[in-house]
């Protein structure tokens, strides 16, 4: 089993694409080659989110969390961050 640590991943959320000059043609795009890059995590490894896992304040961020949290291997921990609201904490199955 192995550790695996990321942040600020915000799947599905546009302006920080943007605001932060991510190199995607899309927010669909930064979420495939993300969950892509997640594929050295063995299902039996640990994935850490250290905060800021999804955009939630559209009905498509609120769709598009579930499906990327599905989306990505191994045991999943989040250490919420300010941009987590509590129906993502509670309604996804973190480890």
């Amino acid at each position: 089993m192995a550790h695996f640590f990321t942040a600020d991943t915000h799947f599905a959320d546009d302006p920080v694409r943007w605001f932060f000059g991510r190199p995607f043609a899309s927010s669909e795009a930064m979420d495939a080659a993300m969950i892509a890059r997640a594929g050295v995590v063995g299902a039996e490894d640990d994935l850490w989110i250290v905060g800021d896992f999804a955009a939630c304040e559209t009905e498509a961020g609120r769709m598009a969390a579930p499906a990327a949290f599905a989306a990505l291997p191994g045991r999943k921990h989040l250490v919420r961050g300010n941009h987590d609201p509590d129906w993502l904490v509670r309604t996804l199955p973190w480890a």
